[in-house]
């Protein structure tokens, strides 16, 4: 399995890596058969959105998400700053699309392993802006989160949601890291919150938590929070295949 994340796939083609990434990202496409074809299948994916996106009051509501999730993630770390141009915001928005629509088609269901774990497998994606301590911890965590050391990354991430409670982002994947250490009754108030909040992890969070219950055999449950999702969601694929299972 490659090191690179999807975001790092998404930041090379853009152009937003810095030379050193750069280096070691290409020497690793020149012979990484699994790197080179979630890039040309991010490429693909990009290309179509270019295409669909076309500025109407969803993506404008997309790209309000995107500024909200920014915010919370930001908010303690970065000086005011004018808005970005709305070309911009476009390329971000698309971008970030990407990426999601590339995990979510690299997800494979149907891989061995009991229903829990199928489902509950993700990969922790940072936007990451070097030289903020909190930038530095989410660093590490991602990296303990993607190589499943889950007790670490879940440290690293409380320490983040106490100094910045309103930080979505690190609330997520914090819970997420407490589910896989069979901490279910610490998670679900998390994930509670952010299903209640207004972040673009609202229905994932609703999904995890079904999850949860999965773990516990209690399909009741976990299909009443899936029926939470609705068809809209861009998790909603995915939480009906688990229904069909349950």
């Amino acid at each position: 399995m490659s090191r690179f994340t999807f975001e790092d796939i998404a930041r090379y083609a853009s152009g937003d890596m810095d030379s050193d990434e750069l280096a070691a990202f290409e020497a690793a496409l020149a012979t990484d058969e699994d790197l080179q074809k979630k890039l040309a299948l991010h490429q693909e994916v990009h290309s179509t959105l270019q295409l669909r996106f076309a500025p109407n009051e969803k993506l404008q509501a997309f790209q309000q998400t995107l500024r909200q999730l920014n915010g919370e993630y930001f908010a303690q770390a970065r000086p005011a700053t004018s808005p970005a141009p709305v070309k911009r915001i476009r390329l971000a928005a698309i971008t970030t699309a990407a990426a999601a629509v590339v995990a979510l088609l690299i997800w494979r269901p149907w891989q061995g392993g009991d229903l829990y774990t199928r489902y509950a497998s993700v990969e922790m994606i940072a936007n990451i802006e070097r030289g903020n301590t909190t930038d530095s911890l989410l660093t590490e965590a991602t990296t303990y989160f993607n190589n499943k050391d889950y007790s670490n990354a879940a440290r690293l991430l409380k320490t983040i949601t106490d100094s910045i409670p309103g930080n979505s982002f690190a609330q997520f994947y914090y819970a997420l890291s407490l589910t896989q250490t069979n901490q279910q009754p610490l998670a679900r108030p998390v994930l509670l919150r952010l299903y209640n909040g207004t972040s673009i992890f609202k229905y994932d969070a609703a999904f995890h938590m079904a999850l949860t219950y999965v773990s516990e055999k209690n399909n009741t449950e976990a299909k009443t929070w899936l029926g939470k999702i609705p068809p809209e969601a861009t998790i909603y694929a995915k939480a009906q295949a688990l229904l069909k299972e349950l």
